[in-house]
């Protein structure tokens, strides 16, 4: 059999790229045609015509605009279907993306409360955890020290959805007065301030770049600006030199999380703050405008240490046999070997 895998794929982001990993490890016996991401996909709809199915995520491939791509699977005739799908905005933009996804998909397995909510309990799709719980990294051993991994991202200091209207007033705002955000009057991300704090928190902080592309805002290249020494490389490795772990990126927290390392996780964007609630942490998660909050829930988090660890772990485990369970179910039906998912 072969299968075609579309999400946003070879951009040297981990996430995306463990996604990968473990579709093709579960799907190990059968031929594998990889997209990448939405225009690859276009290009290369010959190619997955001829496919037997096609798989569609994971990750947040629904954003504002995106109503454009509609046309990739109205031109697609092999069975296709959704997995670990994230909808990070429901706008009239979008509208056109999902209406012809809820009518083609033969499912669609989400990873969010959130997103099932912007597909309207429709009656395809179906919620599961993160497509990366399929083969979670194994669990590491407790550091006693006091050091903390960190993930920092490229993002805004305004609180507001992205590419929004507020946030297009923003980008025009800061076009005609460039260093408006020394002024700007409300709460607001101050990523050089929230290190300062860790700093004073914990004896060493190791970064932890997990989106390392060639561009002025990968992970690496804006983590430099705080640490001397930030490798542009991932590495399950680095995850074992540190006993606590604050993280913006989604994944970053989500390995965290399979490493059994409690988190804080600089929640800016809604799929953060609904993965935190699914395990059980939504206590925290921390909205950006907030990071002056940081000492009191660091000082949280060292206190719980022993039942946060336990929880991540015990969550793990229950995620790991929910989504093998799930995705045993779709490939069943891929193969023909069931005619229903549920």
């Amino acid at each position: 059999m072969k299968i075609g895998l579309i999400g946003w794929y070879g951009h040297n982001n981990e996430g995306d790229e463990r996604i990968l990993y473990c579709l093709k490890k579960f799907f190990g016996e059968h031929e594998i045609f990889v997209a990448e991401a939405y225009d690859d996909a276009i290009m290369k709809i010959h190619e997955l015509n001829k496919c037997d199915f096609v798989l569609f995520g994971g990750g947040g491939l629904i954003l504002r605009g995106y109503g454009r791509y509609s046309v990739l699977f109205e031109k697609m005739t092999a069975r296709f279907g959704c997995v670990g799908l994230g909808i990070e905005s429901k706008h009239k933009s979008t509208l056109d993306l999902i209406d012809v996804i809820k009518e083609k998909a033969e499912f669609i397995l989400v990873r969010d409360k959130m997103s099932l909510a912007f597909f309207e309990n429709h009656f395809k799709v179906i919620l599961g955890p993160d497509l990366t719980f399929l083969y979670p990294f194994h669990q590491v051993p407790e550091v006693r020290s006091n050091t903390c991994g960190v993930n920092l991202r490229h993002w805004h200091y305004w609180k507001g959805e992205y590419q929004g209207r507020f946030h297009f007033l923003m980008k025009a705002i800061e076009s005609r007065i460039p260093k408006f955000g020394l002024i700007y009057p409300m709460a607001k991300w101050d990523s050089g301030k929230a290190v300062e704090i860790l700093r004073d928190e914990f004896d060493r902080l190791n970064p932890i770049s997990l989106y390392n592309e060639d561009t002025q805002t990968s992970d690496f290249n804006y983590m430099k600006k705080y640490f001397s020494e930030v490798s542009n490389w991932f590495s399950y490795e680095q995850y074992k030199t540190f006993r606590y772990f604050i993280g913006m990126r989604l994944h970053s927290v989500v390995f965290a999380t399979q490493m059994g390392i409690p988190f804080i996780s600089l929640s800016y964007q809604g799929k953060n703050s609904a993965f935190c609630k699914s395990i059980g942490m939504e206590k925290y998660s921390l909205a950006l405008q907030d990071f002056s909050k940081l000492p009191k829930l660091i000082n949280n988090l060292k206190a719980d240490y022993s039942e946060i660890r336990s929880n991540l772990i015990e969550r793990t485990r229950i995620n790991r046999e929910e989504i093998r369970h799930i995705m045993s179910r779709i490939n069943d039906l891929m193969t023909g070997r069931s005619e229903r998912l549920l």
